[in-house]
């Protein structure tokens, strides 16, 4: 918990009372204060100086050069997300993406041709048949359209009847016809496929057209069997002038539509096939390499054309999130470069305060710890924050090494953005230490030690009530003559636990009750000394503890 204007006042009431309460002794050499060993509260706390701000803040730059067609709004006014602020115009980097667009287009035509083209390396039957001629090979090399099998579809029969031009009239794709067959006195269901409007000399100076009729083979019919036909026109059947004997389709040729090797042939001459059924499997590396390689340039034309729409979006300045527009740098008609700020946005719905902490407190500042945050354009009030973000990198200041620590404000209250404000965290505290002044430790190498009267309370033990060595509660007398102090002062050892701008508490080696010294030189006889003197010696052979350089509040 962070600690009170109310606590402070009255740790310092308290803190003044305690010199005020000591008293002063000039003797020989040294001039001395004494101070009891009492039993209180003690804090030690960070602090330190920033400013107010918005937690969400935004300048606002657009990606690309361009002239200002449209200020959407003005300096003061609200906005929500994605509300335009400024829009420019960039011409020329329209047409590149208009360009690049048609580029990629005809990109991914070619790629779609290349990856047909290996489909097509798979030769399948074109419909269901007989394979009639066969012309590839295993391992041959054939040419893009090259003829490697011809197929007949021998389930169907054809006949070839003649009408007059006045009986064409009534003939069309589709109808159904009725193939008579003498020889077997029997008839079959047929289907008109083709009809040629352009007649042919017939006999007797006669001109008949050309209609197809196809039929299913249903088994045993051979080629040259006479037939008679007559088609369904719309008024009855109409009668051919002249028919033709039953006959098989042409064959059809089988082509590769993209060159390659064969690496397979799976049929023989004279095998039925069925429609889809595989014929011939070919091999291309370079058509492989092609596809890869139109894969790629597709890739990058898509790459290109992303980068142009995202700058040409940047042309529209939007608001990123719902806040108050705290500034408007431009104009309509004005011309502006790329990355410069246009607009600021900030969200004052969230305040927070940066502070820079001393490396030597940094370790002890945690994400979720609470502050007080006071300043002096509101005095008398305090508000709360707390800690959402430790710096971890630090920089140079004033020779110290800092780390900005981000607090924000619980409750906001007054503060504005802008406002300069004292921040204080409390980062360790205890109600009931045995306290003695700051100024009453000293500090030899790794260890601390107090000067104390001596008597039967002092005598008595530490405050654990152990039995020590007596060297840690004696002196040696030279150093005592030295000192110029009284000859009942005793210096002990102790263990040193919290310790703040005035005040350490004394774990081990002192009780409550007891009287401690804070010795300063006969030079300093005309103000005491109640801040350490970095590094300088004092009587006995020891230095003021000294505790962190940062900034305390006790």
């Amino acid at each position: 918990m962070w600690v009170s204007l109310l606590a402070l006042a009255a740790i310092a009431w308290g803190g003044w009372r305690w010199y005020r309460q000591a008293t002063a002794v000039s003797s020989g050499q040294a001039t001395y204060l004494t101070a009891t060993v009492r039993k209180g509260p003690i804090e030690v706390n960070v602090q330190g100086t920033g400013t107010v701000k918005a937690a969400a803040r935004k300048e606002l730059r657009p990606g690309v050069s361009g002239k200002v067609i449209r200020i959407g709004a003005e300096k003061g006014d609200k906005v929500v997300s994605g509300q335009l602020l400024v829009e420019l115009e960039n011409e020329n980097l329209k047409l590149q993406l208009e360009k690049a667009r048609l580029d990629l287009q005809e990109m991914r035509r070619d790629f779609e041709d290349l990856v047909g083209k290996r489909g097509s390396l798979v030769i399948r039957a074109p419909f269901r048949g007989r394979v009639v001629t066969l012309s590839a090979t295993e391992g041959q090399r054939v040419a893009e359209n090259a003829v490697v099998a011809t197929l007949v579809d021998d389930t169907r029969l054809e006949i070839q009847a003649r009408f007059t031009p006045s009986q064409l009239k009534d003939i069309s794709v589709g109808q159904t016809a009725e193939v008579f067959l003498p020889d077997y006195l029997s008839s079959l269901s047929g289907k008109v496929t083709k009809v040629n409007p352009l007649g042919e000399p017939g006999e007797g100076g006669t001109v008949l057209c050309p209609v197809t009729i196809e039929v299913q083979n249903p088994g045993g019919l051979a080629e040259g069997t006479p037939t008679e036909v007559r088609v369904q026109g719309p008024e009855g059947p109409i009668l051919a002038a002249q028919t033709s004997a039953l006959s098989t389709p042409r064959p059809r040729e089988v082509r590769v539509l993209a060159g390659g090797e064969i690496v397979r042939v799976a049929v023989k001459e004279g095998d039925r096939v069925e429609e889809g059924q595989v014929l011939v499997t070919l091999a291309d590396d370079d058509l492989e390499e092609q596809i890869n390689s139109q894969r790629i340039r597709v890739q990058q034309a898509e790459l290109e054309v992303a980068s142009l729409e995202e700058q040409l979006a940047s042309t529209k300045v939007v608001s990123p999130f719902d806040g108050t527009v705290v500034d408007v740098s431009v104009a309509e008609g004005d011309e502006v470069g790329a990355n410069t700020t246009v607009a600021v946005v900030a969200s004052h719905d969230r305040l927070e305060v940066v502070v820079p902490v001393d490396e030597l407190d940094i370790s002890k500042v945690k994400i979720g710890q609470e502050a007080v945050i006071v300043t002096e354009a509101l005095p008398g009030k305090s508000f709360r924050a707390t800690v959402t973000e430790v710096a971890e990198e630090g920089y140079s200041q004033g020779g110290v090494g800092v780390f900005d620590v981000t607090l924000d404000l619980l409750d906001r209250g007054e503060l504005k953005a802008g406002m300069t404000v004292e921040a204080k965290l409390r980062i360790a505290s205890k109600q009931d230490a045995l306290l003695v002044p700051i100024e009453a430790v000293q500090q030899r190498g790794e260890e601390y030690y107090v000067w104390l009267m001596g008597g039967a309370h002092a005598q008595a033990g530490s405050s654990t009530g152990d039995s020590r060595d007596s060297s840690h509660r004696s002196v040696r007398s030279a150093d005592r003559k030295n000192t110029g102090l009284p000859p009942e002062a005793r210096q002990v050892r102790v263990q040193v636990g919290l310790v703040n701008a005035t005040t350490a508490e004394i774990t081990e080696g002192v009780n409550e009750g007891d009287q401690v010294l804070i010795v300063y030189t006969a030079s300093e006889q005309t103000q005491p000394r109640y801040g350490p003197a970095p590094g300088g010696p004092i009587p006995g052979g020891g230095q003021f503890f000294l505790g962190s350089r940062a900034r305390r509040e006790s």
